[in-house]
């Protein structure tokens, strides 16, 4: 008799109770689906369509298929690019972990001033990503900055950089930058 109450008690439940767990989940697969799964899809569809936004075809954006990819193959600014983003990570990546291991290396040992090193250490990893590069645009400027002046003191060049708009030295000035930022860690 007390199963046969039990089990109607059960089957009184309203669908939302039956389901919560359900209706729970729901607005969060909603968002997942509008701000992760459609753009992806309409990325990749978008990736075998022909678009140019500035003149549109009357035919619509219609297929080609991977002619896109093979553009992007023979496009030399696309391998400049990779080669720009490989350089820019392997610099970044092995100099982080040596200089990250050294001061590791070095803050387990015992000298004076340690608790205070290793207070130091933090600074880079807990200034924020705006503050830190305007701190370092600054630093950076051809004419007042901190670094053109240091380095024509000591004379290691002759007339001020333009760190951030000469080509060759912006990717070497943004290394520094990542290296400083990211190396406690």
């Amino acid at each position: 008799m007390q199963n046969k109450k039990r089990m109607m008690r059960i089957q009184k439940k309203s669908f939302f109770s039956r389901h919560a767990g359900y209706w729970f989940v729901l607005p969060l697969a909603a968002v997942i689906f509008l701000f992760l799964v459609y753009p992806i899809a309409k990325a990749a569809l978008m990736s075998v369509q022909y678009w140019y936004l500035p003149k549109s075809s009357s035919s619509g954006n219609y297929f080609v298929g991977f002619n896109n990819f093979a553009g992007v193959l023979e496009d030399h600014y696309f391998w400049k690019s990779v080669r720009t983003t490989v350089s820019y990570m392997v610099v970044t990546i092995v100099i982080r972990y040596v200089l990250g291991l050294g001061a590791a290396i070095l803050l387990n040992q015992k000298f004076p001033g340690r608790l205070i090193a290793r207070a130091l250490i933090i600074i880079p990893w807990a200034v924020p990503e705006v503050v830190a590069s305007l701190v370092w645009i600054l630093m950076y400027d051809k004419d007042f900055g901190v670094v053109n002046y240091l380095l024509c003191n000591f004379q290691v060049i002759s007339q001020p950089a333009g760190f951030l708009t000469d080509p060759e030295l912006a990717l070497w000035a943004a290394d520094a930058v990542a290296i400083w930022k990211g190396f406690p860690f």
